[in-house]
């Protein structure tokens, strides 16, 4: 569970709330689908920093969209509005009820937007034209580094720059456009307040550090026997490096031993020996694990 921070989060509402009593929290998180902040049965940032507020009293719902209609949504206490939409593709009839949602909100409603992306805090800026409030941004990445960063240019030619822009396909018609991105970037300093969780997030950004963090009770040590926990996996032999999160393709960064390609990951338990006398050994919860690619 992510550490509700006692010393920092009512410092962070209450500056935004002098003239409210608890006030709602809207936190939107612009992709709410099986591969956004959906996936993981609600284990994602936005739903642990909504965990976090309701436990200190504060109202919370996640707006935001998805493709995937009626897919069932995470395990979560936490209201859900799961505004439909085209993938990649928010028209104006999704912007629009996402707008109607937010200014149905009792006045001093905060909204608290998850990610530096036009599809999420652009919106937020917005609708804040329409409804003045108070507006909260979190950054728990650098969207424009998967681009290039800072070295990301858009030089097309004036006509590919057309297609771009008019096609139904055409690439500036996606509202997280790197292009779009790197615009929103200049546009940080107007929220209220902005939260992220790591030094160089809040040296590129500013803000407020909210950590991220594991469920303190469920990997609390005095809950298991190390030794039969091993041996329930066939692991007794072993030392034991313990990574709680994701098997993602980018995170190759071999260990001393490890080679840079592992095999696939297939769903399931599963143990794939790498070199004599090292395992790479995988469990988890969820329905299906993302395969990494070789």
């Amino acid at each position: 569970m992510l550490d509700p921070c006692p010393t920092i989060i009512p410092e962070l509402i209450s500056e935004l709330s002098r003239r409210a009593d608890r006030p709602s929290v809207s936190i939107v998180a612009s992709d709410l689908s099986s591969q956004g902040a959906g996936r993981w049965g609600g284990a994602v940032r936005p739903f642990l920093l909504g965990q976090a507020l309701q436990r200190l009293g504060y109202p919370v719902e996640i707006v935001g969209f998805s493709a995937e209609g009626d897919r069932p949504s995470p395990a979560t206490d936490i209201p859900l509005q799961v505004i439909p939409a085209a993938a990649n593709r928010l028209g104006p009839s999704a912007i629009g009820a996402l707008f109607h949602h937010l200014s149905r909100q009792p006045k001093g409603n905060i909204v608290y937007a998850y990610k530096l992306k036009p599809s999420s805090f652009g919106l937020a800026l917005l609708h804040r034209l329409r409804r003045r409030g108070p507006l909260v941004l979190d950054i728990d990445d650098w969207e424009l580094s998967w681009h290039g960063g800072d070295r990301y240019r858009y030089c097309p030619s004036p006509k590919q720059r057309l297609r771009d822009l008019v096609q139904p396909e055409g690439a500036l018609r996606n509202p997280d456009h790197p292009l779009y991105l790197k615009w929103l970037e200049g546009w940080v300093s107007q929220a209220d307040l902005v939260t992220t969780h790591n030094r160089f997030l809040q040296q590129r950004f500013g803000g407020v550090i909210i950590p991220n963090g594991k469920d303190t009770d469920l990997f609390d040590p005095d809950r298991y026997s190390p030794a039969a926990s091993r041996a329930a996996y066939g692991l007794s032999p072993y030392r034991v490096l313990m990574f709680p999160g994701a098997p993602r393709p980018y995170r190759r960064q071999p260990a001393p031993g490890l080679p840079a390609n592992p095999p696939p990951v297939q769903p399931g338990f599963c143990t794939n020996v790498l070199e004599p006398g090292i395992h790479l050994f995988f469990i988890h919860f969820f329905d299906q694990l993302p395969v990494m690619e070789a």
